[in-house]
């Protein structure tokens, strides 16, 4: 499976919070670029209760596989994009496995597609959490089944002072609730 995305984004942003190093009130910024996205990856069962799934991504960062068009050159051998985002390559984007421990408990770790029901409202689909996570799926009967999805994922922390990166946090969400067949 895979696919290959292309957009144009255009932002602007004014702020009036002190940012150290510039006067007080000045930061403006636009922000237009053409960002791409390619994936590529598999996934299937191993055994009929055990499964994976690998895919490879364009970007490093689990929250979205964009990048920009056109490395910036920099002082070092390394170039990065505009704004500080890295330039493209090659990365692991989901590496994962699972277990369907019974019917309705189903157990999976790595970096996994987001686990958890998501609306373009609720949590990006696109977020690749990396830790542990349960589904139980029960149905009570033809019309009704009751779901629990719970996560124990690695949160990773930025301090935009420093562009600093720590893995000192945990991140957990629990999910509940119903589908039922009118």
């Amino acid at each position: 499976f895979g696919d290959l995305r292309l957009r144009y984004e255009a932002r602007s942003a004014t702020s009036t919070f002190p940012i150290s190093g510039l006067a007080p009130n000045t930061y403006d910024e636009t922000l237009d670029r053409w960002r791409y996205a390619a994936r590529i990856g598999i996934r299937g069962d191993i055994t009929e209760n055990w499964f994976y799934g690998l895919r490879l991504d364009t970007s490093n960062n689990p929250r979205s596989s964009w990048v920009t068009f056109g490395n910036s050159a920099t002082n070092t051998a390394q170039s990065t994009a505009p704004y500080g985002k890295e330039g493209s390559g090659i990365n692991v984007g989901q590496a994962y496995m699972g277990w369907r421990a019974t019917p309705w408990l189903t157990v999976q770790a790595g970096r996994m597609p987001n686990p958890v029901y998501t609306t373009s409202m609720v949590w990006d689909p696109d977020i690749n959490p990396e830790g542990v996570a349960e589904r139980l799926n029960f149905a009570v009967n033809d019309n009704l089944t009751l779901f629990g999805n719970f996560g124990q994922y690695v949160y990773e922390t930025y301090n935009p002072q420093d562009g600093s990166v720590a893995h000192d946090g945990y991140q957990f969400a629990w999910q509940g609730g119903l589908n039922y067949k009118f």
